[in-house]
């Protein structure tokens, strides 16, 4: 018999597969998420925010690989970020501890049923499903939690809290959006964090300008209070020339 087992540094684990099937909203909900995601983790070393990276979960089979549209892994090693190009679970020794798949035409089917079976059984704690078009599932948002018994549990409600995340996952004007319940504000997304410092450079500018006019102000006050004492000490200086002249005359 021939063996099809390959020597390990043989196998290729590939990065990508040229595929491009998602919408522009299906687009733009992934990367709002992942960078409120990131930037929300950005101080801790020991977590993870990836999306549409394939993670590999058998070692020498690089079939068994999937590619969510969002996950957040906690107590990874830190590595450099381009050292992940795919993400290995015997390599990292820890498995997403919570997924988010954006669901479309060609993907609800799976998301609802293989995907789900596949996450629990590898343990990840929240698998949560998004329908960013509003066309395949009612309500548009979906949480399941991971039990005991290692199965599925629906969440209840149309606004779910990711204990995992200590953020709340919310559909606001079409798109999901995660709410930090300790503050009541949601996480901002990309725009609006580059419209956040866009308004505190102008701000920062316009207290800048101010300060340069009234330290401009206050220069040209000095000014004014210098040349008023200089010409008082003219006028003080020509009224004693003046007396003296006069008493000069009167003593003539």
């Amino acid at each position: 018999m021939v063996s099809t087992q390959h020597p390990a540094d043989t196998i290729v684990y590939p990065e990508e597969d040229g595929k491009v099937s998602e919408s522009a909203k299906h687009y733009k909900q992934g990367q709002r998420l992942t960078g409120a995601l990131d930037a929300y983790f950005s101080a801790r070393a020991d977590v993870f925010v990836g999306g549409n990276l394939f993670v590999f979960y058998q070692q020498g089979d690089p079939t068994k690989v999937f590619s969510p549209d969002v996950m957040v892994v906690f107590g990874v090693r830190p590595r450099p970020i381009e050292e992940r190009g795919s993400f290995k679970l015997w390599e990292e020794g820890v498995v997403p501890t919570v997924i988010i798949e954006l669901t479309s035409k060609s993907t609800w089917g799976d998301d609802i049923a293989n995907k789900r079976d596949l996450y629990a059984n590898l343990g990840v704690r929240e698998y949560y499903l998004f329908d960013p078009l509003g066309a395949f599932l009612t309500p548009r948002l979906w949480g399941f939690h991971l039990t005991t018994s290692g199965h599925y549990e629906r969440m209840p409600g149309e606004e779910l809290d990711s204990v995992a995340l200590g953020l709340r996952l919310v559909v606001r004007d079409g798109w999901l959006r995660l709410l930090n319940p300790a503050t009541g504000e949601l996480l901002p997304i990309l725009e609006e964090s580059e419209a956040a410092r866009l308004a505190a450079e102008t701000a920062l500018l316009a207290a800048d300008s101010a300060r340069e006019q009234e330290h401009a102000a206050r220069l040209a006050a000095e000014a004014a209070r210098e040349q008023e004492h200089a010409a008082r000490l003219a006028a003080e200086a020509e009224l004693a020339r003046l007396r003296a002249e006069l008493s000069r005359r009167q003593e003539g």
